[in-house]
């Protein structure tokens, strides 16, 4: 009797039949994003990192009054862009009903006007 460690082994690759058949294809190493990031852009990539995080470092403090000023800006900005919500949420729907009352009354015209046909 043979033990499961000397049965052959099927791997994926011979299940797959896509992209050509290529093993290649499935079965290569993934690569981390932005590996070679460093190699191609070197030193110019280290200058725009350090000037980047020193502007983003830079802490700025606000008084009260500009605190609260902030606040209630963010405060009436997302008040307009709610409304604007649901005013569009309020017009689409109309719309669709509009259209669907519209389908509704052209189907009752066209079954008026074939029953008028079937008459004569």
């Amino acid at each position: 009797m043979r033990h499961l460690s000397e049965r052959a082994k099927s791997f994926i690759s011979s299940y797959y039949i896509g992209s050509g058949n290529k093993v290649s294809v499935f079965s290569k190493r993934i690569n981390p994003p932005f590996e070679k990031v460093k190699e191609i852009y070197g030193e110019e990539l280290e200058r725009v990192n350090k000037s980047v995080f020193h502007e983003s470092a830079q802490k700025v403090s606000l008084s009260l009054k500009q605190k609260a000023a902030f606040r209630k800006r963010l405060r009436r900005e997302n008040q307009i862009h709610f409304i604007k919500q649901i005013s569009s949420l309020i017009i689409a729907t109309i719309i669709t009903v509009g259209i669907f009352y519209g389908f509704m009354a052209l189907l009752n015209i066209l079954e008026d006007i074939f029953k008028y046909e079937q008459i004569f």
